[in-house]
């Protein structure tokens, strides 16, 4: 479970630190 969340909490990290329109 820790793994899972950690990684989730990465992704939420990574998504708000790079722009959406750049995607």
């Amino acid at each position: 479970m820790c793994c899972y969340n950690s990684k989730f909490y990465l992704l939420f990290i990574f998504v708000s630190v790079t722009p959406t329109g750049s995607l």
